[in-house]
């Protein structure tokens, strides 16, 4: 009988693990989601802390195009090519449809901008099919005190004037 409540316990814990985790994480992506994000944000110091505003440019028109089984294939490689030029610390999360931030600790504002022309340049090599992707970014260092729905205007102010660049 005692097995039976080990395992039974094991297997309770191992479930509600799995549950939390797909509760915080993006189903298509597999990085965080908005909630995961907001949950995480509101347990951090913000002022030590960036925030960059991604957007992949003209997406509607890969969707229109090419289909919502290429758009999907799109969303994934470009989460796993910020991913994977991110910092073990950086936080990556998808907010929106196409829209994605990054959480970046202790950066000043030149390194932020070359960090943010860094991740931009990997995405426009990045070649799917017919696709070449764009992404624009703007960032925002947080200030002292400031709360992060502020920051995050901020910075998508930021990235709707570098979108004006791309139309």
């Amino acid at each position: 009988m005692e097995f039976i409540i080990e395992n039974y316990e094991k297997d309770r814990i191992k479930n509600e693990y799995k549950l939390k985790e797909l509760a915080s994480t993006d189903y298509l992506t597999g990085i965080l989601n908005r909630r995961a994000f907001f949950n995480l944000v509101n347990t951090l110091e913000l002022n030590k802390y960036s925030v960059l505003m991604l957007d992949i440019d003209h997406f509607k028109k890969i969707n229109d195009t090419y289909g919502h089984d290429i758009g999907d294939k799109v969303l994934k490689t470009f989460s796993n090519t910020i991913k994977n030029n991110l910092r073990k610390e950086d936080i990556f999360a998808r907010i929106g449809g196409e829209e994605f931030v990054v959480l970046t600790k202790n950066i000043d504002k030149s390194r932020l901008y070359f960090f943010a022309e860094k991740l931009r340049k990997k995405v426009e090599e990045l070649k799917i099919g017919n696709i070449k992707l764009t992404v624009s970014i703007g960032g925002h260092i947080i200030g002292f005190g400031e709360d992060i729905n502020l920051s995050l205007k901020r910075a998508d102010e930021a990235l709707y004037e570098a979108k004006k660049s791309c139309y």
